[in-house]
């Protein structure tokens, strides 16, 4: 969200040109020199790509359900000697960012 109008901010219609090319004038007003030319290498947004959703691929119909996440967890090499676990299940974050960093911990974020 854009912060002072409330509204969505489009990356393709303020960092992208008609012809769909990235508008390096614009990135340039925003992001640092160094950066650039890996957006460079970045395909372009298209504008019928559609809105982000969120998905679970665990679940047939995409949606989080928690028997398919215990489902999921059951067929896991689980190593409970580990102490990574419990340094993670441990941190005063919330649960969702501790959710995130045990998955990126199994090397599972796709």
């Amino acid at each position: 969200m854009a912060a002072t109008t409330g509204m969505p901010c489009v990356v393709s219609c303020h960092m992208v040109t008609v012809d769909g090319a990235w508008d390096i004038e614009s990135l340039s007003n925003l992001l640092s020199h160094v950066a650039i030319p890996h957006i460079m290498n970045i395909k372009p947004p298209e504008t019928f790509d559609g809105l982000d959703v969120c998905t679970w691929r665990w679940n047939p119909t995409s949606t989080f359900a928690t028997n398919s996440a215990y489902q999921w967890l059951l067929d896991r090499n689980w190593d409970d000697e580990n102490k990574n676990w419990d340094f993670i299940w441990k941190l005063q974050i919330p649960q969702r960012i501790r959710f995130f960093l045990w998955l990126a911990l199994l090397m599972a974020c796709s």
